[in-house]
């Protein structure tokens, strides 16, 4: 990825960051490019005097071009950087929650969904044995 200057007063942490996850063996290229957003994000919107918890909380909500999978590969790389500025002994850190999906299902959606996920194998059973039992 070609080398941008981050831009808000997060810069420092943002740049420790990136390098601790390339000593780790991560090259980082998207997570990096939501990185550069989320800061320029950031340098914008601070001057309005919010928290990094809500400056965090508005960035990460869905977008009206995204799908959830987008908005979550959008999201991870700052949930990350949360816990990274939480382990730094930075003095306001905000680690975004984990989105827990629960589903709930009725017996017949079920059957249906698992009915129409498994196909089923047709084994000849002989036509001319079960007419042998037929009287003509």
């Amino acid at each position: 990825m070609t080398e941008k200057a981050y831009v808000s007063r997060l810069a420092p942490y943002i740049e420790s960051f990136v390098e601790f996850k390339h000593l780790l063996g991560w090259k980082y290229e998207t997570s990096e490019f939501y990185l550069h957003e989320f800061d320029r994000y950031y340098a914008e919107n601070k001057s309005e005097g919010a928290s990094l918890k809500e400056i965090i909380k508005r960035w990460a909500i869905l977008r009206d071009t995204e799908c959830p999978n987008t908005q979550h590969v959008r999201v991870a790389p700052i949930r990350e950087f949360g816990k990274f500025l939480q382990s730094s002994g930075y003095s306001d850190p905000y680690v975004i929650p984990k989105k827990v999906v629960l589903y709930a299902f009725t017996l017949k959606a079920i059957l249906k969904h698992v009915s129409n996920s498994f196909v089923f194998p047709v084994v000849p059973i002989g036509i001319t044995y079960i007419q042998s039992f037929h009287k003509h």
